[in-house]
């Protein structure tokens, strides 16, 4: 079996304090994280945790663009 490339990631705590884990799921294969810790996981799992706080920091920043026009 090849080795897979592994990342460091740390995801920080929940600030609203409703989860102590976060779910990742990559072409059908899924992890737990727990939050508040420094984990070495697979490369493919950091980054699609990478590419969700992308896609929420986006959303965040429409859901206030289109509020300001009104």
């Amino acid at each position: 079996m090849a080795s897979e490339k592994k990342e460091t990631l740390f995801v920080p705590l929940d600030p609203n304090g409703t989860s102590d884990s976060v779910y990742l799921c990559v072409n059908g294969k899924n992890m737990v994280v727990r939050r508040g810790e420094t984990v070495t996981i697979p490369a493919e799992f950091a980054e699609a945790y990478r590419n969700a706080q992308a896609q929420q920091a986006a959303a965040l920043r429409a859901q206030r663009e289109a509020m300001s026009k009104d």
